[in-house]
């Protein structure tokens, strides 16, 4: 599970120059647990972009090309782009296949497909001919993609399976916890609606039902009470750890093996966990700091955020309301990326922050792109999936879907309280 495992950035493979004589290689494990993703500005000579993984047999591995130059008004416009793949020996172990620009292409090995090296190739859609040269570690030469592109690749193990990132759970309020899916639809979970609730991977929930206590639940086991105690905010990290604000009482961590332990005596007024272990409190008037196992507690800022949102390169975007939205990184400190204040803010895997600016719009970020309005209207409550998409509430509009790929579609003209996107 991508919970179970501390995903760090893999650094972008630098495809221009000396560099496109060589496939970038991707780690097999590392797929399984965290997917990987990069951005990249290809260089617009005859090169094609190579990537080499060493598959299983049985592995699914499922790549992703996303145009990030792509036009919400013209979507047959910017890039265009083509995925290739190409088996062990160059011959018989898998077929060419391509698709378009913003779709996604899966190759599932048959059983008699031998383990090796595979080679994805990424090109122009008007090249889906080309080969690779002496021993298959040179670059395939032919006509380009040029431009920026977003390419996300993910393995799923023989046996294995990867969740539908449209998997969602909602709090209705008065109407209670309900799931959704677009293959199942709706599914009530409880009558009653928690205060908070996160999401720990696999199927599984951590949910505060206020004076009812702290309580776990998942698909195969149920619900489960952890503590009678009605806890303020939730956070899970890295491996599963619930981290636990429980007001003047102070912040705390929580394993199923090791039970509970105060991390601080403290209450911060606000929390997110991190991908790579950190924590990020923000104690009120004390300033903003992060925590970890090894690092401990160590002070960012003596200013109080109104919210925090962790990247996915260990960076943090911070909302300081009348004085803007900032990032921060531990090599570079704290930039202004913004001057107006958010009123809710989320990171993807694919690394784009996206932001509801209220009657501003709603909108994503990356440094590579600046900003995009996705959507000129207000939205009242969103989350993020992992496939550049996003679900919106729009209120008495109904609860809707973002994607890059096809645009706003409307799923439901339910009005959900919040929308939490299952995790893998």
């Amino acid at each position: 599970m991508a919970g179970d495992a501390v995903c760090a950035p893999v650094p972008v493979p630098e495809l221009g120059g000396a560099e496109a004589s060589r496939a970038f290689v991707l780690d097999r494990n590392y797929l399984s647990s965290c997917g990987y993703t990069s951005e990249i500005e290809s260089p617009g000579d005859d090169d094609v972009d190579l990537y080499a993984i060493r598959l299983q047999a049985g592995d699914r591995l499922i790549v992703t090309l996303l145009d990030t130059n792509w036009n919400a008004t013209d979507r047959e416009g910017g890039l265009r782009g083509s995925i290739r793949i190409i088996g062990p020996n160059f011959a018989g172990g898998a077929p060419n296949q391509s698709r378009k620009v913003d779709d996604s292409f899966s190759f599932e090995p048959n059983k008699r497909a031998v383990d090796g090296v595979y080679y994805v190739g990424i090109s122009a859609n008007t090249n889906g001919s080309y080969s690779l040269g002496g021993q298959g570690v040179r670059a395939a030469t032919g006509k380009s993609i040029e431009g920026t592109y977003r390419v996300i690749f993910k393995v799923v193990p023989a046996g294995g399976s990867l969740v539908n990132s449209d998997s969602l759970y909602l709090d209705f309020g008065p109407s209670g916890l309900w799931s959704w899916s677009a293959d199942a639809g709706y599914a009530q979970l409880n009558t009653a609606a928690p205060e908070t609730m996160v999401d720990a991977g696999g199927g599984s929930l951590f949910l505060d039902f206020g004076g009812q206590g702290l309580w776990s639940w998942s698909t195969t086991a149920g619900y489960r009470k952890i503590n009678d105690a009605n806890a303020e905010n939730l956070a899970v990290g890295p491996g599963g750890v619930l981290y636990v604000d429980y007001g003047p009482f102070g912040f705390w961590s929580w394993t199923s093996a090791g039970g509970f332990r105060q991390l601080n005596g403290a209450n911060p007024e606000g929390m997110k966990a991190a991908r790579d272990g950190y924590v990020y409190l923000d104690f009120g008037p004390s300033g903003l700091w992060r925590w970890s196992a090894s690092a401990r507690f160590q002070l960012l800022n003596i200013a109080d955020p109104e919210a925090v949102e962790p990247g996915v390169d260990g960076s943090l975007f911070v909302d300081y309301g009348a004085f803007g939205l900032w990032t921060w990184n531990a090599g570079a400190g704290f930039a202004k990326i913004n001057a107006a204040d958010p009123g809710q803010m989320s990171t993807s895997i694919d690394g784009f922050l996206y932001i509801d600016f209220g009657q501003s719009g709603f909108w994503r970020w990356s440094a590579a792109l600046g900003y995009q309005r996705l959507s000129s209207a207000d939205v009242q409550e969103f989350a993020t999936a992992g496939d550049s998409s996003a679900f919106l509430d729009f209120g008495s509009f109904g609860l809707w879907r973002w994607s890059q790929a096809g645009g706003l579609v409307q799923l439901s003209s339910a009005d959900p309280r919040r929308i939490l996107v299952r995790r893998a």
